[in-house]
């Protein structure tokens, strides 16, 4: 059974908590987050734009990624077969591809309008980027080079992948209304 905690009147604007073999932990930061169980890193946005590398099991901050610093980062998403960690970023035509392992930069990829959504299958090596232009990009998990742009209707939404079946889903919605569902193999 855990200790009870005091409650704080000044608790963290946005936290995670996870749970490891070492007891529960809280990583202050932003409400985008990733694991990546191959390398034991947990990605985390922050408030003020930079991403934080934390240790899975201990929840211990590894490295702080300030050179993908932008504020309008909006989505995280981990590929443990390529080491690849992608970073959306809502205000600006841009991912960040950073080195799952060391935390290191490896390139800004030009994508199509401001990404909102981030989607990935390992299983078919594939990031896709949901942007608000109604379009999605498809770049490859090892290079990050765009492979395609596709037509998936309008801005909001967010993509999954079936990794059983390798079939990919962009689902756009408006005011609660299923508008599109756009299926990628």
């Amino acid at each position: 059974m855990l200790p009870e905690k005091k409650a704080s009147s000044k608790a963290p604007k946005n936290h995670i908590t996870a749970l490891g073999p070492g007891g529960p932990f809280i990583a202050p930061g932003g409400a985008f987050a990733t694991v990546d169980r191959h390398s034991g890193h947990v990605f985390v946005d922050e408030d003020d734009g930079t991403i934080a590398m934390l240790d899975a099991s201990t929840g211990r901050l590894l490295h702080t990624l300030t050179d993908t610093a932008s504020p309008d980062n909006r989505q995280i998403v981990a590929d443990e077969q390529t080491a690849r960690v992608f970073i959306g970023h809502r205000d600006e035509p841009v991912v960040t591809m950073i080195d799952g392992r060391s935390g290191a930069m490896l390139r800004r990829i030009a994508v199509c309008g401001s990404p909102f959504a981030l989607g990935l299958s390992s299983r078919l090596g594939r990031v896709f980027v949901k942007c608000n232009d109604g379009t999605t990009d498809v770049l490859d998990a090892r290079t990050g080079r765009v492979l395609r742009g596709i037509t998936t209707g309008t801005a909001w939404g967010t993509v999954v992948a079936d990794e059983h079946t390798g079939r990919v889903f962009v689902i756009s919605d408006v005011a609660g209304q299923l508008r599109t569902r756009a299926t990628i193999t």
